[in-house]
């Protein structure tokens, strides 16, 4: 690889990396989350190679469960070396003496975005994972407090045993119940600490309950019945959903039964009536 190719690679990384950024800056504005989630999310400051290559890293480590520094100072480290190898294997792979200098910054571009998409990848698929471990665990949690209070714990006391109750080794939903205790414990509020809670884990649940325990204490309505109301409203939820993607899962399935089944299903059907109707017209004479 020639110094010429070097370079052409260095500068299709750095045109990547500043159109990425110039247009999460324009879609985000430059701000930064406000409220409760910032006493999680200052760690942003501490990790400038990842917020260099995320945009709003807090926001994207925080919704993936990774709120080590030096966790998301790798990830940012990783992603720029697997950009600007994806560059320069585009430029190894594209490049050659009979190719013009636009065709291989094309091809160390197409490298350079296939490097940068794979750990963005990645870190999609923790926060959909982690997403989805809450999710299912969200609906025990409540009936775990609704039968804490009626037991006679107060609200706090409820959901301290509830939170030590699901603890266990790598339990999302304990680790989100354990920051909103010290957020309530810091503001005396639900509602602020589980709407932050919805934006650190992008689950509306914790919203829809923060607007129920405020419903609760305008309203003296019972805690542990809204608290039941809520579970079964979730589980509804989910059933519905399950349903739906078996109705799309049907309907999906009909492509491949068109394109691989059905012409093989011709196939033999008619084929051997076609070889019989070959086979008796070669057989009949003119009498």
């Amino acid at each position: 690889m020639t110094l010429q190719q070097v370079l052409l690679a260095a500068a299709a990384v750095s045109a990547l990396i500043g159109a990425i950024l110039a247009l999460r800056r324009n879609a985000t504005g430059g701000g930064r989350t406000e409220g409760a989630a910032d006493i999680w999310a200052d760690d942003r400051d501490e990790d400038p190679v990842a917020s260099l290559v995320t945009g709003q890293a807090g926001d994207q480590f925080l919704l993936a469960g990774i709120t080590d520094p030096k966790t998301r100072m790798w990830f940012g480290i990783v992603r720029i070396a697997t950009t600007l190898a994806g560059a320069v294997a585009g430029m190894m792979f594209g490049g050659g003496p009979g190719v013009s200098v636009v065709a291989s910054g094309a091809v160390a571009m197409s490298g350079a975005v296939l490097g940068w998409w794979i750990p963005g990848t990645w870190l999609r698929w923790k926060q959909t994972k982690r997403r989805a471990a809450l999710s299912a665990d969200f609906p025990l949690m409540l009936d775990l407090l609704q039968i804490s209070i009626q037991g006679g714990m107060s609200l706090i006391s409820a959901w301290r045993t509830v939170t030590m109750s699901l603890q266990g080794v790598d339990n999302p939903l304990a680790e989100e119940m354990r920051r909103i205790d010290l957020e309530v414990n810091l503001q005396s509020d639900w509602g602020p600490a589980l709407e932050a809670a919805t934006a650190r884990t992008g689950l509306p649940q914790f919203r829809s309950l923060g607007l129920l325990l405020a419903q609760t204490q305008r309203f003296g309505t019972e805690v542990s019945a809204m608290v039941q109301v809520l579970a079964d409203s979730i589980r509804h939820e989910e059933l519905q959903n399950l349903e739906e993607k078996a109705h799309e899962a049907s309907v999906k399935t009909l492509f491949p039964l068109a394109v691989f089944l059905l012409p093989s299903t011709l196939i033999l059907i008619i084929f051997p009536l076609i070889s019989m109707l070959f086979d008796a017209l070669a057989k009949a004479t003119p009498n």
